[in-house]
């Protein structure tokens, strides 16, 4: 073999290897994104599999391009994209093999086109709904798939409740029922039921809307022994007052209504069973209560948000229907856009690459050069906290010295004032009242302000404390109590008559913080709790 051909040998090799591992990628990717719409979860990036999907176009089976253009329109819906979703679903189709008898491959065209109704169901394009379930359940026989098969019967109820059809609506549930009761799966039919019995009411059947709503009690799974319902589905307990009342069981309907009304939170439910009360007292002849529930309903359906759901119908149904008449320019010119973009981007990749590696080898200095200076800063910091400590230590025993001394002061002085207490009492009847001293006056005024006090005027009315209250003042004030100032001050405003309220705008503190703070002095002080006014009344009964 020659050296050139030997060389040709190698490339190709490297290059089906790196195909090889792209498309294990690429497959790993859809696995992963197949699981978590299955597990009903949020799907990964649609970037990640716009670019599987890319792949698979060149590369993959027929198969596995539906299935990519699939995952990719779920990523879509998953980020409320609808026109986005609907058109990744529509490329699936266009790529489906329609001559392949293949079970898988008509199995995941069932899931396109079930996808595709619940779009359409959502912006209330019934039209378009009905098509893709027909589509839907011409492949779910195809892949004789009789679960899927059910659903779509089921799904196809929708759009005839829609258009106002009961015919149509009693006779798609009456084949699926045909169909589970066939295959051995009643209750898949049965959770359904409810949803005919409308329709049924609305053609007078009611013998029949009666055996539904047992199928449904009974085969479902969800209702229980005694009659209750899965949470999130009360307008079951509505559905079944409506045949009650249908049926001139007022009493068993009202109770169902009324069911409806306390365990059934939701908009829907609410509105249910506003409107099965009003029925009721309608047939009954209760014009007020009719009246009363009349109006509740129609408040929950406002017309601002019909004209805002209709606005939205148009908005989308115009995107879906321009994105696929452009179907085929826009494909031409992504992929003529695609090509002229891949050079361009490995070289941005390479310069990126650079650009990164030295930004990371100057952040590295940078961060380098930031350690060791907040190094030697801490080192600084640590000495001269050291000397401050040291220092503080020095002092430690002259600070403590100090505070026995004036400890010892202020015992001395409050000795002295309790044996002039008597003494001054006395000469302090002659005296002008409390309320008519200066300071009290300029108390009482910035309390309605709610303005605080100075530490001037704070000292003047101490002094007044002192002097005219010496009992209340020798009480609070005992070492024993260990009042706080704060909370010494509250019971000073307190007594002199200052309500919570204001004494909460004067320290802007939260009322509730000057509750705590009355409490923790009405403990400390009485050794009780209780709430402010239990701590005014025992103080006032001190002097």
């Amino acid at each position: 073999m020659k050296p050139k051909d030997s060389l040709w040998l190698l490339l190709f090799v490297l290059l089906t290897a790196c195909y090889s591992d792209q498309r294990r990628e690429m497959l790993a990717l859809l696995d992963e994104a197949d699981s978590l719409n299955r597990a009903y979860a949020q799907l990964p990036s649609d970037t990640l599999l716009l670019e599987a999907a890319d792949f698979f176009d060149r590369h993959g089976t027929a198969n596995e391009q539906v299935r990519a253009h699939y995952l990719l329109g779920c990523a879509y819906r998953d980020q409320g994209q609808a026109p986005e979703a609907l058109q990744a679903w529509q490329d699936a189709i266009d790529r489906a093999d329609t001559l392949s008898s293949d079970s898988v491959h008509n199995a995941l065209l069932c899931r396109v086109y079930s996808q595709m109704a619940d779009i359409f169901y959502l912006q209330n394009l019934t039209s378009y709904q009905l098509s893709s379930i027909n589509h839907s359940i011409d492949k779910a026989l195809a892949c004789k798939d009789t679960i899927a098969l059910i659903r779509s019967c089921l799904h196809k109820m929708g759009v005839y409740i829609k258009r106002n059809q009961p015919d149509s609506v009693v006779a798609v549930y009456n084949e699926a029922y045909f169909i589970s009761l066939k295959h051995k799966s009643l209750w898949l039919a049965a959770g359904g039921a409810m949803a005919v019995v409308p329709s049924l009411l609305q053609l007078k059947q009611y013998n029949k809307a009666a055996e539904y709503i047992s199928l449904y009690e009974g085969k479902s799974g969800l209702v229980d022994s005694l009659g209750n319902v899965e949470k999130g589905r009360e307008v079951f307990y509505y559905l079944k007052g409506m045949y009650y009342l249908a049926v001139c069981k007022h009493d068993s309907a009202e109770i169902l209504f009324r069911k409806t009304l306390t365990e059934g939170y939701d908009f829907n439910c609410q509105n249910a069973a506003a409107h099965g009360l009003a029925e009721l007292y309608v047939q009954t002849n209760q014009i007020d209560s009719a009246l009363k529930y009349a109006l509740y309903s129609y408040d929950m359906n406002d017309s601002v948000y019909s004209k805002m759901a209709i606005s939205e119908v148009g908005r989308i149904k115009t995107l879906y229907d321009y994105s696929v008449y452009q179907r085929d320019a826009k494909e031409a010119n992504e992929k003529a856009y695609r090509e002229k973009s891949k050079v361009l981007f490995l070289c941005t990749i390479l310069l990126c690459m650079l650009i990164v590696f030295a930004i990371l080898i100057n952040n590295w200095r940078k961060k380098r050069k930031a350690v060791i200076e907040e190094y030697i800063k801490v080192v600084q910091s640590l000495n001269i906290a050291q000397a401050e400590v040291l220092h503080i230590r020095s002092q430690e025993d002259e600070l403590n010295q100090y505070i026995k001394v004036r400890e010892k002061e202020f015992e001395k002085l409050l000795s002295e004032f309790s044996s002039l207490k008597e003494k001054v009492e006395k000469d302090n009847k002659a005296l002008e009242p409390i309320e008519q001293s200066p300071i009290y006056v300029l108390l009482q005024s910035k309390a309605i302000k709610g303005i605080g006090l100075t530490e001037e005027e704070w000292f003047e009315l101490n002094k007044l404390v002192i002097n005219r209250m010496s009992s209340f003042y020798l009480y609070v004030s005992d070492r024993r109590h260990d009042l706080k100032l704060q909370e010494y001050r509250i019971c000073v405003l307190l007594h002199l008559g200052v309500k919570p309220i204001d004494i909460s705008h004067m320290f802007e503190y939260d009322p509730a913080y000057v509750t705590r703070l009355g409490k923790s002095a009405l403990r400390k002080l009485f050794g009780c709790d209780g709430k402010l006014k239990d701590l005014t009344e025992r103080m006032n009964h001190i002097g």
